[in-house]
Order: structure tokens, then C-alpha cells, then sequence
């Protein structure tokens, strides 16, 4: 990855502490699995990373924008083994190809013969297709105006339509593999791919492709079908406001506490879980946020959403 830009991952995280959201609440918005979405904020899933750098191939560059701010992602370099293994695949099936045409019109000449033939055609087809790809690198950079597309590959797919490119073309220009490349030309969904599209979408950020004189903004994308299924908790401060009241001990019962009222609301301040808090003094988690409450204490809720929102603005260089 280059070190002048933003990694992906980083972004998608800061966009979704900077909203005040925890990754359940950002996945009820984008209808996109919370694992999915926790993934995102670590890694790029495999997919993307194709398309990635599928965009820097033909010159272009992932641009996310929110509320009047915008960050320039950092693009998969194209390593110089990936391309020779894609050059020397197509040689492969070059030779082949014509070895195989070679011995239908003329089945009795003699297959050195033959090979020594198909490598020369081959060689030829090579420095001619180098340079049309120079020629295509070169459209690519000269494509101007404001554009618009319905999704990742829809904007790929306009780029590639302008200037003529096929699949084969890319995958000499990209290094990724040609059935990568023609899934991404002519599969109309996204897939995979709207992962980051409907979470950037329900965050309320945009996707724009730059290139160097041109642009082509992404249109919203609609939430994904994910739905929460069983009631599960990340974290136990979410039932500060409904606690479970079968985990109250017998002591509770007794309205005997292990620790005084002092020492758990010192225990509060100092960030310590209400449930840890509740186990610690051997009483409900419900008596813990009732005394915090009445002694004037934030909200855990609260609390962890306005930490979410500074942590978020400073991933994202906003404060």
C-alpha cells in the first residue's frame, strides 16, 4: 500500500466511531452482518482488494467523502511478479492456441516445427499488445467530465467501456487473474463488493473514483438484507437499562451489598463495567446503574457513544 494515503480499514472504523455507533448498530443501519462490518474494519476482504486494484490499473484512485471532509484511499501497488505471472499465462495460452490451429491446417508437419512457429507468432502478438496497452494507459489518464455509475463494478465497467479495454487487456494491466477480470466486467451485481457500499451509504459518506481528469461519483446504495436474529449482547452495558433479574444473588435479595456505595460509584468513574461492578458487590446490575443515575452519573450509553465519536474524529485526523 502506499504511505501517502489512507488505509481503507482505518476509515471504515473512524466513519463508524465518528457516527457514535458500535459495530451492531452500524450493521442494523447497512443491513450487513456485524462480523462482516468488524471485518472491514480490520482488513480488505479479498474482493475489494481485487477491485482496488483493478481501479489503480486503469488509473484511478477511491475517494470517500463525510460532511464536507474527504480521504484519498490508499491503492494495492501492482507488484511486478503478479504481472509476469498474468503475462506468462497469456503466453501459455497463446502458444497453445495456435499449436492447436497449426496442426488442423497442416497435420503433417512436425510439432518442433510447429511450437517453434507459435512461440514466434506469440512473440509478435506480445510487442503489439504492449504497446496497445501503453495507448490504453494513456485513454485512461486523458478521460474527463463528471460521471456517475450504480455501483463498484458499474464504475469500473465505465472507465473499461470508454477506452476499449478487454477483460484479457486488464488482466495484462492489473495482474489479477482473468476470470477476476471478466467476473468484474460482466457480473451487473456488486456481490460481495456492497459490503463497503451500504455501510459507507447508511454512515452517510459517499464513494467517488478519481482519476486524473475525470471523476465518477457512486450512487447511494440500499441497506443489505441482514437482520439482528437472537436477542445477543457485545457488550454487558447494553442491559444496563434492562439487567436480567436472574442474576440476582442471594445476597442482593438480602439487600446486602459486599461493597458501599462510595467504592462502586469510585469503581463507575474509574470505567470499570456495570456488570463487573454488580459481580464485585454481589448485587444486580440494575441497583448499580440506579445508584449511578442518582448520583448524577452519565449514562453508560452515553458515555461509550460521545468515547466512540472523539475516538472516531481522531482516526480520521479531525481533531
Amino acid at each position: 500500500m502506499s504511505t501517502d494515503r489512507h488505509a481503507l480499514p482505518d476509515v471504515m472504523r473512524g466513519l463508524i466511531l465518528a457516527a457514535g455507533l458500535s459495530h451492531q448498530e452500524a450493521a442494523v443501519r447497512s443491513g450487513v452482518s456485524p462480523g462482516s462490518i468488524a471485518a472491514l474494519c480490520e482488513r480488505i476482504p479479498k474482493p475489494l482488494m481485487t477491485w482496488l486494484r483493478l481501479i489503480a490499473a486503469v488509473g484511478g484512485r477511491l475517494v470517500i467523502t463525510w460532511q464536507d471532509q474527504s480521504w484519498d484511499i490508499a491503492m494495492p501497488r501492482l507488484p511486478a511478479a503478479m504481472l509476469e505471472r498474468e503475462w506468462s499465462s497469456w503466453r501459455t495460452r497463446r502458444v497453445v492456441t495456435t499449436v492447436n490451429h497449426l496442426r488442423h491446417a497442416e497435420p503433417k508437419a512436425k510439432r518442433s516445427v510447429l511450437d517453434e512457429r507459435a512461440r514466434s507468432y506469440a512473440a509478435n502478438e506480445e510487442a503489439r499488445l504492449r504497446e496497445r496497452l501503453t495507448l490504453m494507459r494513456t485513454a485512461c489518464k486523458e478521460l474527463d467530465g463528471s460521471h456517475r455509475s450504480s455501483g463498484l463494478r458499474a464504475a469500473l465497467r465505465l472507465v473499461v467501456s470508454k477506452v476499449g479495454l478487454k477483460a484479457e487487456e486488464l488482466t495484462l494491466l492489473s495482474g489479477t487473474s482473468l476470470s477476476a477480470c471478466q467476473l468484474a466486467l460482466g457480473e451487473l451485481q456488486d456481490g460481495r463488493l456492497a459490503t463497503m457500499h451500504r455501510l459507507c451509504s447508511a454512515l452517510g459518506a459517499r464513494l467517488m473514483i478519481a482519476l486524473p481528469y475525470a471523476r465518477i461519483d457512486v450512487a447511494i446504495c440500499p441497506p443489505g438484507d441482514w437482520r439482528p436474529g437472537m436477542a445477543t449482547a457485545e457488550v454487558a452495558d447494553d442491559h444496563e437499562e434492562k439487567p436480567l433479574s436472574g442474576f440476582r444473588s442471594a445476597r442482593d435479595n438480602q439487600n446486602r451489598s459486599g461493597l458501599s456505595h462510595e467504592e462502586m460509584l469510585l469503581l463507575y468513574d474509574q470505567g470499570l463495567s456495570i456488570g463487573e461492578i454488580a459481580r464485585r458487590a454481589s448485587v444486580s446490575r440494575q441497583r448499580v446503574h440506579k445508584l449511578a443515575m442518582d448520583n448524577g452519573r452519565t449514562r453508560r450509553r452515553e458515555q461509550a457513544r460521545e468515547e466512540r465519536v472523539l475516538a472516531g474524529r481522531e482516526a480520521l485526523g479531525l481533531v
